[in-house]
C-alpha cells in the first residue's frame, strides 16, 4: 500500500465508521441492519494483495473492536479481520476475473463475508464467550450476512470507482 489511494481509503473508512456508528447502528432495522464497514472493507480488499488486505483488516478490526457498543472481547475483530483480509487479498490477487465479472467479485465478497462471521463465531467460542452471547451473536451475524450481501454490489461499485479514480494513471492526468 502506498500513496494517496490508501490515504483516501482511510479517510473514506473513517467517514463510513462515523456513519455506521452514529446513524446506521441507531436505526431499528430488521435483522440488525447492514454494516457498511464490512462492505467497504471487503470491497476494498478485493482490489489489493494479501499483505495490504491484512493491514487494512488490522486497521478496520481496531475500529470495530472499539466501535459502540463494544460488548465483546477487545482484539477479536482485529484478529478476524486481519486473517480474512489476508486470505481474501491472496485469493483476489490470484484471480483475473474479479475486475472483469461482477458475479465473481460478488462471490468472492460472499466468501469473505462468510469467513468473517464464521471466524468471529469460532474465536468467540474458543475464548470462552458464554453461550447466550454466542447464540445472540449468531442471529445478529446472520442478519448482517443477509444485509451485507444485498449491499455488496453497491459497495463493490463504489470501491471500484474510488480505486480507479485514485489509480496512478488518474494521478498522472491531474
Amino acid at each position: 500500500m502506498r500513496g494517496s489511494r490508501e490515504v483516501s481509503a482511510f479517510v473514506a473508512l473513517l467517514f463510513i465508521y462515523v456513519l455506521q456508528t452514529s446513524v446506521v447502528s441507531r436505526l431499528n432495522l430488521p435483522l440488525g441492519g447492514p454494516n457498511f464497514i464490512f462492505v467497504f472493507f471487503l470491497a476494498w480488499v478485493l482490489r489489493h494483495d494479501a499483505m495490504s488486505g491484512a493491514l487494512i483488516g488490522f486497521i478496520v478490526g481496531l475500529l470495530m473492536d472499539f466501535a459502540p457498543p463494544a460488548v465483546s472481547t477487545a482484539g477479536v475483530w482485529t484478529v478476524v479481520l486481519t486473517a480474512v483480509g489476508y486470505g481474501v487479498g491472496a485469493l483476489a490477487a490470484r484471480s483475473q476475473d474479479i475486475g472483469n465479472s461482477p458475479v465473481v467479485a460478488w462471490l468472492f465478497f460472499a466468501v469473505g463475508l462468510f469467513a468473517l462471521f464464521a471466524g468471529r463465531l469460532a474465536i468467540g467460542s474458543a475464548i470462552g464467550e458464554t453461550q447466550p452471547i454466542i447464540s445472540s451473536l449468531a442471529r445478529t451475524l446472520l442478519g448482517l450476512l443477509a444485509w451485507n450481501l444485498i449491499l455488496a454490489p453497491l459497495g463493490l461499485w463504489l470501491s471500484g470507482r474510488l480505486y480507479l479514480a485514485l489509480s496512478p494513471q488518474a494521478e498522472s492526468r491531474r
